[in-house]
């Protein structure tokens, strides 16, 4: 699509749903819009997710249309990435790095915005949150704009004419509260995490790796306390000449059973390791060295139950195991473990910031 000039029917703006120009609205006021983290662009963002040149908006007779312009780490429409220009749709989700910009489309004899962006009509911006401050947040300190009520049904609100000089222009409602929001957790989207904020394939490895590495101290331990003196006294029969089969018995059905008990307090250990830092955090040790969460689509960490399988899926069957790790490689980057858990592996930072 070659740019030219705008439609004579609509005119385009981006609410910024998530991110670091969160609650601001962007209008598409050119033929053609750069998109990326530096200061030239027409449309910056200050994500050091997003590239210094991200992506471009055409605008023309036939529509609005993004085009990715080889960036790092690429540009998501409605949760998928984008490999030529497309077009866009009003109500269309645009994902940049950390920011999430919805499409909205209206009449285009409504007057421009002027100067700085201007502040969503009917609803106010919500605070950015962090994880930890989730536990504190509840329903009663949602915006009221967010809640219609009939005392507020005077009052002009995004879509209706009031709000629009008496056009009608498509309404586009701020991020509802995940299910959990109603049990005092913190507000976020209905829909699961988007793709910006789920962890890659090299760093879930790396956390699998130092989790691996903590473990493996107290395995080596128990080596010691229960697998060693269990080894000796087949090693003491090995240098008798004749040693009698009641002492060959004793020392095997010894080691079998030092072998058990070894690989039952590993498997038990590994299981209340994982489970525990799941449900009860969010993380592992060595997830929260690499900075990722563990979370169900409400956004809070999993339950027990959930917890369980995804531990199942992921460590006690080996074959399961690869097949699972591989598949994080995917375009959901989720592996078997997270889509039978229902649980996603996010950045911390971007929980954060609010980027979601």
């Amino acid at each position: 699509m070659a740019p030219g000039s705008s439609s004579n029917q609509v005119r385009y703006e981006l609410v910024v749903e998530a991110g670091p120009r969160r609650g601001e609205v962007i209008a598409v006021d050119k033929p053609v819009l750069s998109v990326g983290r530096q200061l030239v662009n027409d449309v910056v963002l200050p994500d050091e997710r997003v590239s210094r040149q991200h992506a471009r908006l055409d605008q023309g007779a036939d529509g609005l249309y993004i085009t990715d312009i080889g960036s790092s780490n690429g540009t998501y429409v409605n949760s998928v990435p984008i490999q030529a220009p497309t077009r866009l749709q009003p109500g269309d989700v645009v994902e940049v790095g950390g920011s999430r910009l919805v499409v909205r489309a209206t009449p285009a004899r409504e007057p421009p915005s002027a100067g700085a962006p201007t502040e969503l009509a009917g609803w106010a911006a919500p605070e950015a949150r962090s994880w930890e401050a989730a536990g504190s947040w509840s329903a009663a300190q949602q915006p009221e704009s967010r809640v219609p009520s009939p005392s507020a049904a005077a009052e002009p609100v995004l879509g209706s004419s009031a709000a629009s000089g008496g056009w009608e222009v498509p309404a586009v409602p701020p991020a509802q509260a995940w299910p959990g929001a109603a049990e005092g957790w913190a507000p976020a989207a209905t829909a699961p995490p988007p793709l910006a904020v789920r962890a890659g394939f090299g760093r879930r490895t790396a956390a699998y790796l130092l989790d691996a590495v903590i473990l493996a101290i107290p395995t080596g331990i128990l080596n010691f306390i229960i697998l060693q003196p269990a080894v000796r006294p087949i090693q003491g029969l090995g240098a008798t000449v004749d040693p009698s089969e009641a002492e060959l018995a004793a020392a095997v059905s010894g080691l079998f059973e030092a072998i058990v008990v070894f690989l039952a307090i590993v498997w038990v250990g590994n299981l209340v390791y994982y489970v525990l830092g799941w449900t009860k955090a969010g993380f592992t040790p060595g997830q929260k060295l690499m900075g990722l969460r563990v979370v169900n689509a409400a956004g809070r960490p999993p339950s027990f139950v959930r917890a369980i399988v995804r531990f199942l899926f992921l460590y006690f069957l080996p074959v399961i195991n690869l097949i699972s790790i591989l598949m994080v490689l995917g375009n959901e980057k989720r592996g078997l473990h997270d889509r039978v858990a229902g649980t996603y592996v996010v950045h911390q930072r971007a929980l954060e910031a609010g980027h979601y």
